[in-house]
């Protein structure tokens, strides 16, 4: 898939400007949806980027709406676009939160992320997303091989072909609060020193004692999306217990740009956080070892 062609993004711009085109033609959700035979769930569903788009379906409400004709050419390529079936659809069982991470991703040249809790996924090894994976209170069931199995392939993208440049903060809480078993937090802990080493990859640690500019803090983890793409451009993903919020607004992103900025000014330096790993690893194989 051509980079920035995310299906995710192209979805939801698609979805944003027939919205923007149905009020811009005095329609009503409820109106437009009747004259086309459809429930309001459906047109709203498709404006809100719910759903995979159908190509006849764009063409039946670009019709009603009489877009223009280079307007309707434009929205019905973007539609093609947003139906692509990425690797992910193969990993059908797979969680639906980590699908959309891998769509959004898809599109991706550069991610910034800051991580407030647990090691991010694309630096998880196998032992610790097996063990994230088996915490299944309150949490739709899934095939655990299959979610391993996906995450591990959402990873390809930090190493294959042109890989994507990937900046990390690790709170210090990340590494300080155990979130495995001993003998996998210690392979956990030494990956990330691993791939620290990477070209394209920076892992920096925030430590308790930082002074952030402002006094200020992240109230979630959340990570920035750089696109090759002129119209989508960037987007950012925050991280909640239950979802994932997706902001594209000029004013979320500039904020959100501002902290990672704040963050990674009051970072160790890339050299001392990799020592840091270093040190955290063999004191956990230490301990591991009495």
């Amino acid at each position: 898939m051509p980079p920035g062609h995310s299906p995710l993004f192209r979805r939801r711009r698609l979805g944003e400007e027939l919205r923007e085109l149905r009020e811009g033609k005095g329609f009503k959700l409820q109106q437009l949806a009747g004259e086309l035979g459809w429930s309001h769930t459906k047109l709203s569903r498709l404006e809100n980027a719910k759903v995979r788009p159908d190509v006849a379906d764009v063409m039946d409400l670009l019709e009603a709406l009489g877009a223009a004709p280079e307007q309707e050419r434009r929205l019905i390529t973007l539609a093609r676009q947003a139906n692509q079936r990425g690797w992910w659809r193969a990993f059908a069982d797979m969680p639906q939160r980590q699908a959309g991470y891998a769509e959004l991703e898809s599109g991706t040249v550069a991610i910034r992320e800051y991580s407030l809790t647990f090691v991010p996924g694309l630096l998880q090894t196998a032992g610790y997303i097996q063990t994230r994976f088996t915490d299944r209170d309150a949490v739709r069931d899934f095939d655990v091989e299959t979610a391993v199995a996906g995450r591990l392939e959402r990873q390809r993208i930090l190493g294959q072909g042109a890989p994507v440049r990937y900046d990390v903060i690790l709170d210090e809480a990340v590494l300080r609060r155990q979130t495995a078993p001993d003998d996998i937090w210690y392979h956990q802990i030494s990956h990330l020193v691993t791939v620290a080493k990477q070209e394209n990859v920076t892992v920096r640690v925030l430590r308790f004692d930082a002074s952030v500019e402002y006094s200020s803090a992240a109230l979630n983890s959340f990570a920035i999306y750089q696109l090759d793409d002129a119209e989508d451009e960037v987007r950012v993903s925050v991280e909640t217990e239950t979802s994932d919020i997706q902001l594209g607004d000029a004013e979320d992103v500039a904020r959100y740009t501002v902290m990672w900025q704040r963050l990674e000014r009051a970072t160790m330096t890339t050299d001392q956080s990799a020592s840091f790993l270093v040190e955290l690893a063999a004191t956990i194989d230490r301990e591991g070892s009495r």
